[in-house]
């Protein structure tokens, strides 16, 4: 390999471990990326931490593009045929494993279902509403987020404003992220008198 792959080889690996070991919570939850809040201006408007890491896709599979072609390139030069087939069987395995690897299942859901439960929700809305504001429905799960972003949809959905909403950063005073809080309905009346919110004024009760 030429100097210049191999030193550029090295540096990608280097970063890529670096990038991973700042981005990781140690003991007491304590992380490399609080000195990175604290210097850099605006990283702290990045909510999810360990999501940057998507962005080191491009370069982990060039290195590993890199060294597969280098793998290869050695396994040729090998005088034994037998010796090359058992070799590029043994690397296919590998890299075979790594990609099926990737196809494990995760919990999920239905996106037709949930375009119905939203167009259901959105339906609810009566039709005079100039702003909604959502509230946990008798019954529902308690410490549950998802209502926020169900109300950006149906604010999107029927073209009505809403208070909620979900973000890794909050406008002043603004606290209704807590649905099932016992002042919730204050907190919403306290957000609509300050900003002047215009009306009429519904609630939109979302369940599980």
């Amino acid at each position: 390999m030429p100097e210049i792959q191999r030193l550029s080889l090295t540096a990608l690996i280097l970063a890529t471990a670096l990038f991973y070991a700042i981005g990781m919570k140690y003991v007491g939850d304590s992380s490399p990326w609080q000195l990175v809040y604290r210097f850099v201006p605006g990283a702290d408007g990045l909510r999810a931490i360990a999501r940057y890491v998507l962005v080191l896709t491009l370069p982990i599979s060039i290195m590993l593009a890199v060294v597969v072609h280098r793998a290869l390139q050695r396994i040729s030069a090998h005088s034994s045929e037998l010796s090359r087939r058992g070799l590029t069987a043994a690397l296919f395995a590998v890299v075979a494993l790594g990609i099926v690897e990737q196809f494990g299942r995760a919990p999920s859901f239905s996106a037709s279902e949930e375009r119905s439960r939203l167009q259901m929700l959105a339906t609810s809305l009566p039709s005079n509403c100039g702003v909604f504001y959502a509230a946990a429905a008798p019954g529902r799960a308690p410490g549950k987020h998802e209502d926020q972003i169900d109300a950006m949809l149906i604010s999107v959905m029927r073209g009505v404003p809403t208070v909620n909403g979900y973000a890794g950063h909050v406008p002043p005073g603004w606290s209704l992220r807590e649905v099932d809080a016992p002042d919730y309905e204050q907190r919403v009346a306290q957000w609509i008198t300050q900003h002047r919110v215009a009306g009429p004024v519904c609630r939109l009760e979302i369940g599980d």
